[in-house]
């Protein structure tokens, strides 16, 4: 424990360029001198009264601050109940000027949606404070109702959506890993092999000073009633092939801080996977919408939150399948059944755990839109979400303790080896990285029960969330 002590005639002030003073960097380390007496540091300390530090104003802080920022948005210092607010040049605006910048904002609004409306659906949002910045909640949010409306717009045709997108985009950079920004406007939505369209989501807002100025009698539009803020948006590639068809690659999706974790994520999802399947189709000739008929769902190296998200979604589409009598016959009965003991035996009956044929894959994929992995992911997923059903009925049930640990081990024993037949067959069908048929039998074993442990914890972490 140690006291510094220094004297207030040795203090060192340095003088900004404002005439606020400061203490210079090095002022402690050469005026104050150590003593070794044993003092509590504690509020009792006995600390020398000369020491007078003098801070900061809190205007040269934030110029300090302001002229080391790009000029982005103007700075607002909060002094109790009154606000202070700095413009881009350093100048201090009084409050009435400052009113006026702040309401400059309002520009960011849109009058409409870009795009076309597929869907509106409302939703409960946490409002952030002044003080509150990327996502991060004040200490007393508050949760309120928000109005959110999806839209999709057609690169090809629309040249406001791709003058809107190519500012838009500029974003993506600080928020996706290694993204990059398409720049649609310089070659109108076309590539070659495709072309683009992008899933908007917009917050929509009611306008409180326009409506009081407007006519009564007169029915109101509703570009005078609401404006729209971007909320996130999801770019599609529709990729043309004649043999193959069209395949919709969902390749950038961003959602802004404020509005993630609340559902938004799977909104959006949902929405291409209902384009795709032709439950929204913006083109009223039959022409335009026979050339957009969806082959299959991709998407451009996920992130492990956005795998997930998909993998609950095509969840809920074979479940769908498969209570729909319009469609289970493409699944097998013996393959969706409940696990039942074999005839005369206490073990199960080793058909309930088989993998799906590659026809029945084939087909599933051709309904859902997705490919064969995937169905044989989803089936997997499906597969445990059935398999711990029925752990808990045996367990819960009057068996005796044996009996039912018996069975236990042939229901998870089954699962596993269906899951390392399917994933066995996958490596070797798609060997051209690992090069999995040139390695030893022993380290093709460790390698299996590697990928069906880390597969096992990652499926059932999606199942806890159905």
């Amino acid at each position: 424990k140690y006291s510094y002590s220094c004297s207030s005639a040795e203090s060192s002030y340095n003088t900004d360029d404002d005439g606020s003073s400061y203490r210079s960097p090095n002022h402690f380390s050469q005026k104050c001198r150590r003593s070794g007496s044993q003092t509590s540091l504690s509020s009792s300390s006995s600390i020398d009264s000369t020491l007078d530090v003098q801070r900061m104003k809190v205007e040269a802080i934030f110029q300090h601050i302001c002229s080391g920022l790009p000029e982005v948005a103007t700075v607002i210092a909060l002094e109790g109940d009154s606000c202070r607010v700095f413009s881009a040049d350093d100048r201090i605006l009084p409050i009435p000027a400052a009113v006026k910048l702040i309401r400059g904002v309002d520009n960011d609004y849109l009058d409409r949606p870009i795009g076309d409306v597929v869907r509106e659906y409302s939703r409960a949002k946490t409002c952030m404070g002044i003080l509150s910045s990327g996502g991060i909640e004040s200490p007393s949010p508050t949760v309120s109702t928000g109005d959110f409306v999806l839209c999709i717009a057609d690169m090809r045709v629309d040249q406001s959506a791709r003058d809107y997108h190519d500012e838009v985009e500029k974003m993506a950079p600080w928020f996706i890993e290694v993204a990059d920004c398409v720049e649609m406007g310089s070659f109108n939505g076309v590539r070659r092999g495709g072309h683009w369209k992008v899933l908007y989501l917009f917050e929509r807002h009611q306008k409180s000073d326009d409506c009081s100025c407007l006519r009564p009698r007169r029915r109101l539009r509703s570009s005078e009633i609401h404006q729209y803020q971007l909320a996130g948006y999801m770019t599609l590639f529709y990729s043309s092939r004649r043999s193959e068809g069209t395949r919709m690659v969902i390749c950038q999706a961003l959602l802004l801080p404020p509005y993630q974790k609340h559902g938004h994520g799977r909104e959006m999802m949902q929405a291409a996977y209902d384009i795709a399947h032709g439950i929204f189709n913006p083109y009223t000739d039959q022409t335009l919408r026979s050339r957009e008929v969806i082959t299959e769902i991709d998407v451009e190296c996920p992130a492990p939150a956005f795998i997930a998200l998909r993998n609950q979604i095509d969840f809920d589409l074979f479940q769908t399948i498969i209570a729909d009598s319009q469609y289970n016959h493409l699944v097998p009965s013996q393959f969706t059944r409940p696990p039942q003991l074999a005839p005369g035996s206490e073990l199960l009956e080793p058909k309930n755990f088989h993998a799906l044929p590659r026809k029945v894959v084939a087909k599933l994929a051709k309904t859902l839109k997705i490919s064969d992995r995937q169905v044989e992911i989803v089936y997997e997923i499906w597969k445990l979400h059935e398999l711990e059903k029925s752990i808990k009925t045996i367990v819960n049930s009057s068996l005796s303790t044996a009996k039912v640990t018996k069975l236990v081990w042939s229901m998870e024993s089954s699962y596993k080896c269906m899951v390392k037949t399917s994933l066995l067959q996958y490596l070797k069908g798609n060997d051209e990285d690992l090069r999995f048929g040139s390695l030893d039998t022993e380290v093709k074993m460790e390698f299996l029960e590697k990928s069906f442990i880390r597969n096992l914890a990652y499926f059932r972490s999606i199942v806890r969330k159905l």
